[in-house]
């Protein structure tokens, strides 16, 4: 489609198109070559050219910044990426840049100025050394060397033996002639031998160390020595039996189990065998002791029975009963009847609590002589008098005697009387 000329009128029904159009050089050719004919032809003087109009400016013109330097922070340098690789093969290689070789090795060798390695290095300097050599050795002492031996004597082979010539035998005699003697031969002079040379003596052996002979070892019972090869016992002996140790042993052994089995539990069981079970039983007359049985000795009987029972409830049987003799001294005794496995800690029990009803004192035991009997006496008061109490303790029995105006030992022997005479065992 042909470019509009400027002055070209458009047809109706068109518009002129927009915006000015720019001269070039095309176009300034073409004005003036129209310029030209349209003055011969009497057309219209064209229109001049208009000058290039300057745009105004729309970028803004920011001021200059100072550049700050890069702020320091606490995470690593970040490497440059490395370059992607494909999904079924690795990238391409980027072939890598040879260093650049210094101007020297651009230079043939031929054409290099030789240099000397060592022109540098210090001289060899010899080392000096530590020690002279030396010249001499010093002189030694010599040792002592010991004479020389005599020289061995050479062996010489040994001489034989001179060997006798024989002697012709003596004609036979006549038998009318009587029986001559034969004659005696001179004795041939012997030659007497030379001496011998000494033999050599054998190198010695090295002397073994002398040991000493085995110790002869007990034999025991039961090892026999066994008969030489091819022996017999000779005819008529008999051989004796051996006798057997076992039946002894299987004695030995039964008694022994039976002393320990039986004789061990026996011993110690048979106190409690002779003092339990047991009774009691209150006598009218005991040595020269009379039961009293007044209203006042009848109530402390009951009360006596009543704490006896109070402090031994698991007793068979509780006694109790007041003696007097002329000479007006009681003694008033009371116990319970019933097995004790332990009659010693029994007896330190009812002590100490008689110890608290009637203040005891000076509590010592008394050798009875028997196993399985224990007794204890003590000093207190009863109702503001002084009494002597005893107590005995066995397997079968316990027992508690106050006397007045008695001793010691005097309370202790009537006790045992007291307790043999109401305590009756089996």
């Amino acid at each position: 489609m042909p470019e509009p000329q400027p002055g070209e009128k458009h047809p109706a029904g068109q518009s002129a198109p927009s915006g000015p159009l720019q001269p070039t050089a095309d176009r300034v050719g073409a004005t003036s070559a129209g310029a030209t004919s349209g003055a011969g032809g009497g057309e219209e003087p064209p229109t001049p050219a208009m000058p290039p109009v300057e745009l105004p400016k729309t970028a803004v013109e920011l001021p200059g910044t100072a550049v700050e330097p890069a702020r320091w922070s606490g995470s690593a340098s970040v490497p440059p990426p490395l370059p992607k690789r494909r999904w079924l093969g690795s990238a391409e290689e980027v072939p890598v840049t040879p260093p650049e070789l210094p101007v020297d090795e651009h230079t043939p060798p031929e054409e290099r100025t030789p240099v000397d390695p060592w022109a540098d290095v210090d001289p060899v300097t010899p080392a000096p050394e530590a020690y002279p050599p030396p010249v001499s050795l010093p002189p030694t002492r010599p040792y002592p060397v010991a004479p020389p031996g005599p020289p061995p004597h050479p062996v010489s082979p040994p001489v034989p033996m001179p060997v006798p010539h024989p002697t012709a035998a003596p004609p036979p005699p006549p038998f009318s002639a009587p029986p001559v003697s034969p004659a005696v031969p001179a004795p041939q002079p012997h030659a007497v031998p030379q001496p011998q040379a000494p033999h050599p003596v054998p190198p010695q052996s090295p002397q073994q160390p002398v040991r000493k002979p085995p110790k002869r070892g007990r034999k025991r019972r039961g090892e026999l020595t066994a008969p030489p090869p091819g022996w017999q016992p000779p005819p008529g002996y008999v051989p004796v039996r051996r006798r057997r140790r076992w039946p002894r042993l299987m004695a030995m052994m039964t008694l022994l189990t039976a002393a320990c089995c039986c004789g061990i539990p026996g011993y110690l069981g048979k106190p409690m065998w002779d003092q339990y079970p047991a009774t009691a039983a209150v006598q009218a007359r005991v040595a020269d002791l009379a039961l009293r049985d007044d209203a006042t000795s009848q109530q402390t009987v009951r009360r006596l029975e009543r704490e006896t029972r109070t402090a031994h409830l698991l007793a068979e049987q509780t006694f109790a009963a007041v003696y007097g003799d002329a000479a007006r001294k009681r003694v008033t005794v009371f116990g319970t009847t019933g097995f004790r496995f332990s009659p010693d800690s029994d007896l330190e029990t009812e002590m100490a609590r008689l110890t608290e009803s009637y203040g005891l004192s000076g509590v010592t035991p008394v050798d009875t002589g028997v196993r399985g009997l224990h007794e204890q006496c003590g000093v207190g008061t009863d109702a503001g008098t002084s009494v002597v109490v005893c107590a005995w303790a066995d397997h079968g029995s316990l027992g508690v005697a106050l006397f007045t105006r008695r001793s010691v030992e005097d309370s202790a022997a009537l006790l045992d009387e007291l307790r043999r005479a109401l305590v009756t065992r089996g």
